[in-house]
Formats: C-alpha cells, sequence, structure tokens
C-alpha cells in the first residue's frame, strides 16, 4: 500500500510517497499533523482490543509492579497504573489494569473481584470510559 500526501507550508509545496508494505494485515492507520510535522502510526486488531479494568479499594501501599504481578497470574498484561494524588504523590486506592486478551481479562476480573490484598476486599470490574465533564483543568 503506498500513501501519497501534500504537504505545504512557508509557499513551499512537497509531495511524499510512503510504503506501508511491511504491516500486518490487519492494521488501521491514523494520520496526525502538528504544524509541518505529520505523524503516521498503524494499530492491529490485537493492539485495539485491550480490556481496561478498574480494581478499586487496593491498599495504599500497593506498588504498580505489586498490582501488574497479580493480574499476570491470568494472562499477559500491558500495563498496570495505580492513580496517585497530584500534591502529595500518595495512591489514592485504586488504579487502572489493561490486559491484551479479552477472555483472560475476563477470568481475571471474576477471580480477583471480592479477593482479599492485605486485608481489603478488592473492587474489580472494567473499567468505564472518563467522562469529559468530571475532567478538572
Amino acid at each position: 500500500m503506498l500513501l501519497f500526501f501534500n504537504v505545504s507550508g512557508m509557499g513551499n509545496r512537497v509531495l511524499k510517497q510512503i510504503s506501508f508494505d511491511n504491516r500486518p494485515q490487519d492494521a488501521d492507520f491514523q494520520v496526525g499533523c502538528h504544524g509541518l510535522a505529520i505523524w503516521f502510526e498503524y494499530m492491529t486488531d490485537k493492539q485495539r482490543i485491550r480490556m481496561n479494568i478498574y480494581v478499586g479499594n487496593l491498599p495504599w501501599s500497593t506498588s504498580e509492579e505489586e498490582l501488574k504481578t497479580l493480574f499476570e497470574g491470568y494472562g499477559s498484561v500491558e500495563s498496570a497504573r495505580i492513580i496517585t494524588d497530584r500534591e502529595s504523590g500518595r495512591s489514592k486506592g485504586f488504579g487502572f489494569v489493561e490486559m491484551s486478551d479479552d477472555s483472560e481479562a475476563q477470568k481475571a476480573m471474576e477471580e480477583l473481584n471480592g479477593k482479599e490484598l492485605s486485608g481489603r476486599a478488592l473492587r474489580v470490574n472494567e473499567a468505564r470510559p472518563r467522562r469529559e465533564e468530571n475532567r478538572r483543568f
């Protein structure tokens, strides 16, 4: 697949040709522009299907590595984040885990929801999308 695009700015026009012949078959392309810089990336089906899992009632001492290790017992973990207070840097007692396989994520949620970690019963479920009106600037 070849992609042609025009870049114009400062009175100059440039025609660019980029080949994506080595991309995976299930890839989608994203094209972005910031000023005169243009970037390209693609995502495969496996990258698109990531389950984002909410993990609540975490002990404040839980690290991101401990959270990741807890979920790795059920499958491949893409990321694990503990949400912290901006000012103090202390844990807010919840976090998010991204898993690439939906069935592994479902199994982890079923088995870890209600499980005790350092005396606290975890609350584990699929994360809801963040609502725009709740964002603080």
